[in-house]
């Protein structure tokens, strides 16, 4: 009788610690960040040696421009990254904004670089002013 007794109040114990257990994990690991994010079309992707200018359309038809530093890429957490864009799809660039501030950009491209497609290689003379050292992402959507 001792021992029956003994093993229930063990169960009951141990399913117990694991309840409250449960529930501080859970409100340890809430998402407490309000993520938001964009997605425009890319028309043109120039790639310089410090910067990508990127050509994407605004949502009044018209065309607007911004240079992404590639020192975002070894940033961390980084700030630019690039995903491969499957085939048949028009390529496009996500901006993720975390609590109204800018987080990061995704650059969905395809992978082959040629001038037939989107990618191509900006003149080395091409006037970047201080758009490599910049710490966030102004779009005009």
């Amino acid at each position: 009788m001792k021992k029956s007794l003994l093993a229930l109040l063990l169960v009951f114990g141990l399913t117990v610690a694991g309840v409250f257990a449960q529930e501080q994990d859970a409100q340890t690991n809430k998402y407490d960040g309000n993520l938001t994010y964009r997605n425009v079309v890319v028309y043109k992707v120039f790639d310089h040696k410090d910067v990508v200018i990127v050509m994407y359309a605004k949502h009044d038809k018209s065309m607007g421009q911004v240079m992404v530093p590639k020192s975002w890429l070894h940033e961390n957490p980084r700030k630019l990254t690039y995903r491969e864009l499957p085939v048949g799809l028009n390529p496009y660039m996500t901006v993720l904004e975390k609590d109204g501030e800018f987080y990061k950009v995704i650059l969905n491209l395809p992978p082959v670089r040629s001038p037939d497609h989107v990618w191509t290689v900006a003149k080395p003379y091409t006037d970047i002013g201080d758009a490599a050292s910049a710490e966030t992402l102004e779009l005009d959507f």
